[in-house]
């Protein structure tokens, strides 16, 4: 397996923990374009709050796969636990938290 290389380890790497891959999964019924923005809106300052909290977590990428009514986001952060706070925090509800390996 390749070790997952991050730019948040490259930011302060004295100080900032190893981190992983992440995939979150949600399910969106009828849930438009600007709704899935408004989410990913509020991961992204979930993360940048716990960031500063010294919780190293950043998202991505997301992909909204409307047919599926799924939204697939790929996190970056040193525990699932981080990842699963990040979506607390922003009230994003979601199916599942799992490893992901960068090929």
């Amino acid at each position: 397996m390749r070790e997952y290389v991050s730019e948040l380890n490259q930011e302060t790497p004295a100080a900032v923990p190893p981190v992983s891959a992440f995939v979150v999964e949600r399910r969106v019924p009828a849930m438009s374009s600007g709704d899935v923005a408004m989410l990913i809106a509020g991961l992204e300052e979930a993360c940048k709050r716990l960031r500063g909290r010294g919780r190293p977590v950043r998202r991505l990428m997301s992909v909204h796969l409307q047919s599926q009514e799924r939204v697939l986001c790929l996190f970056e952060a040193s525990t699932r636990d981080d990842v699963r706070a990040a979506n607390e925090i922003a009230q994003a509800p979601f199916a599942s938290i799992d490893p992901a390996v960068r090929l």
